[in-house]
């Protein structure tokens, strides 16, 4: 905690809302080289959490993918369940993985000229991954064989537009509940998938799981993500050199704290001697709809596309929460379109986040970091 307290302190608010294991770690290499879906003139990718759209009916995909490829989403971030592609422990003869749904899934995708980013997530009815970590990077490695590049999918599927997969997230929001795993924990699962995954794949890059902010007022001292690295570096130090990327949630109150968020993880990925060369992947931000403070939500999507398509904090990807929430509660649609599904018009926040990427990525470099 001393360590982090002397890191160098985050800039005042510039921007503008409307504009044990450790044996096992010691012989770990730096991070290869990753592959990257074309971004912006600044390296941006225009991604998007597709998670809700990939539970909901087959039929819906292929118009709200369309309409996603149409506003320039070039990723769509969804979860590698676990217990979804391999549900029973392996047998005698090795593991079994079930790909069956995820094959469709990434068919849908493909067909729209969309690279699928796979969170490999959550625990199994038979296996806990901090526990059970060779188990769990079996599984990683067979969805980035079939996935990554030159991977078998596309082998059997030659006809399919080839978009392997090449950000892998290990894990999601593991730093609070109610998927967290401890930094003493999630070092050694991190450095078994990144070992099983460069084995099949060395192109791809094996990003940090997604830590999230509070939603609240920016404040450093509880910048939650920031303080997970001190704990994580603290006890594995070389993973400062090797982590390939950072997933992070800055969700904020407003636009001005989502940005101080990342502002702020920047500061504390540098105080580690971390290059801004490794990227920040914004994976979830956002806020939730309603129709009497949607205008307000895109004045913060409009802000965020400005500053978030040409930073210079090492972004790499940006990917609002998200496209569509079918049959969300009251309070819980981030939706950038209806939540009835048949519907794929943007709402104004979905308009304003697409409008602005579009016309800011064009000028020059925001100084944020």
């Amino acid at each position: 905690m001393g360590d982090f307290a002397h890191r160098a302190p985050a800039r005042a608010k510039i921007f503008c809302a409307a504009a044990t294991a450790v044996l096992a770690l010691v012989c770990l290499t730096t991070a290869g080289a990753s592959a990257a879906v074309r971004g912006n003139q600044y390296g941006v990718i225009s991604s998007m959490n597709g998670f809700s759209l990939s539970e909901a009916s087959p039929a819906e995909w292929g118009p709200q993918l369309a309409a996603m490829q149409q506003n320039g989403v070039q990723e769509v971030r969804s979860d590698a369940a676990w217990g979804v592609i391999e549900p029973n422990a392996p047998a005698a003869g090795g593991p079994t993985f079930q790909f069956a749904s995820t094959d469709a899934w990434v068919t849908a995708l493909a067909l729209n000229h969309i690279t699928w980013e796979p969170i490999l997530d959550y625990n199994n009815t038979w296996a806990v991954a901090a526990w059970d970590k060779a188990d769990f990077a079996t599984f990683a490695q067979a969805v980035a064989a079939r996935y990554g590049a030159g991977g078998s999918f596309w082998a059997q599927n030659p006809q399919l537009p080839y978009v392997p997969a090449q950000i892998f997230e290990v894990w999601n929001e593991e730093g609070g509940p109610p998927t967290y795993i401890s930094p003493q924990n999630y070092g050694p699962l991190y450095v078994a998938v990144h070992s099983a995954i460069h084995a099949v794949d060395p192109s791809a890059s094996v990003d940090l799981g997604g830590l999230a902010d509070d939603g609240g007022v920016y404040n450093q001292s509880n910048d939650y993500p920031s303080w997970y690295l001190v704990g994580l570096f603290g006890a594995y130090p070389q993973l400062e050199q090797t982590i390939d990327g950072y997933a992070l949630h800055p969700y904020g109150a407003t636009a001005t704290d989502s940005a101080e968020w990342v502002v702020d993880f920047r500061h504390t990925l540098s105080h580690y001697h971390v290059s801004t060369s490794v990227p920040i992947d914004l994976t979830e931000f956002g806020w939730p709809y309603t129709q009497a403070r949607e205008s307000w939500r895109a004045a913060q999507m409009n802000a965020l596309g400005a500053a978030f398509s040409r930073s210079n904090c090492g972004i790499r990807e940006a990917a609002p929460y998200d496209w569509i929430n079918p049959s969300a509660p009251s309070g819980s649609d981030f939706g950038f379109v209806d939540s009835g599904g048949t519907s794929t018009a943007l709402r104004p926040a979905g308009t304003a986040w697409y409008n602005a990427f579009a016309q800011y990525s064009q000028q020059p470099t925001f100084v944020i970091c």
